[in-house]
């Protein structure tokens, strides 16, 4: 009765079995995880503010919103979330040499290392230069295309 997004979990506890939501060339697909990743999920800091008390409020590209005392976290880096508590367990800034998970174009659920980040000008959006980690080939990606995943490897399994 809910509605799926990106990097979601779906678990059938009858059948003992788990798959995340990964965005892929035709749209989203699913890949099967481990039971002990059932309970994490990768989220994108899409905007943050400060409320009453100091209190930072961050909110994810799925909806969520997280309150945290300390304001470490900046637009586009990720936290990895345990579900359902919602307790952020790792943090992955979205800088040169993070890995990355492209959403969206024609390159959509490769992963890629960031190599190089354009500030955004008047009205041009952000970009940033990524090399596919498969084919080692060199795309150019809007910022917002990009979910950090991991700095060495994926914090998640995103692939069969």
């Amino acid at each position: 009765k809910y509605g799926v997004g990106m990097m979601d979990v779906i678990s059938v506890p009858e059948l003992k079995l788990h798959y995340r939501v990964v965005p892929s060339a035709k749209g989203l697909q699913l890949v099967k995880i481990p039971a002990a990743e059932a309970a994490k999920k990768i989220c994108r800091i899409n905007n943050k503010t400060t409320v009453r008390k100091g209190l930072t409020q961050l909110n994810l590209h799925d909806g969520r919103n997280l309150l945290v005392e300390k304001d470490v976290y900046k637009t586009g880096d990720s936290v990895l979330i345990e579900l359902p508590s919602q307790k952020i367990l790792q943090y992955v800034k979205f800088e040169k040499g993070s890995l990355a998970l492209i959403t969206k174009g024609k390159n959509a659920g490769k992963l890629a290392r960031i190599n190089e980040i354009f500030v955004a000008k008047k009205k041009e959006p952000a970009k940033t230069v990524c090399e596919i980690v498969a084919d080692k080939t060199k795309v150019e990606v809007l910022k917002d295309y990009l979910l950090v995943v991991g700095k060495d490897k994926p914090l998640v399994k995103l692939n069969e």
